[in-house]
């Protein structure tokens, strides 16, 4: 008698995704999100995918190499969205997320800023895609920040 074995393993683990909906240009969502989180977001080059000519803004914070890691990224070009069909304006991408209830945290602080409209989590498994979103990011994230620090041999923070 032969047993199958399925294994089922979650891309997207480690990951949260969390959607804003908001009229705050870029740099001011970013000034309040680390006024509110104690956050260090900081804009680095724009994030840029390969079969678009878009380019989307985005800020990343680390509280270091296996803590938790925060990009902010913008849904909106002048040419398209980078997630089409959802009507967001800005990405908050959580890698290293220690529990839903520091998430849920997060969300309530989120929705206390003054010009966001709506804060919510998005489940990653039904956006169509999103691995090869994901690759993207941890591609960008590869090229700005982990390989400038190998150079310079600082440690990730």
């Amino acid at each position: 008698m032969n047993k199958k074995l399925k294994i089922e393993s979650n891309l997207f683990e480690g990951y949260s995704l969390l959607a804003l909906v908001t009229h705050l240009k870029d740099y001011r969502l970013a000034y309040f999100i680390n006024d509110e989180l104690n956050f260090q977001l900081k804009k680095y080059d724009d994030l840029s995918i390969s079969g678009k000519e878009s380019a989307f803004s985005w800020y990343y914070y680390s509280q270091g190499s296996n803590y938790l890691r925060c990009m902010l990224i913008s849904n909106i070009d002048e040419k398209g969205r980078l997630i089409p069909g959802q009507r967001i304006d800005f990405f908050l991408l959580f890698k290293n997320i220690v529990d839903k209830d520091q998430l849920s945290g997060i969300l309530t602080s989120l929705r206390k800023i003054p010009g966001i409209m709506a804060a919510f989590e998005i489940d990653m498994l039904t956006l169509r895609n999103m691995d090869v979103l994901l690759e993207a990011i941890e591609m960008h994230e590869l090229g700005q920040i982990i390989k400038p620090m190998i150079k310079q041999k600082k440690p990730l923070s």
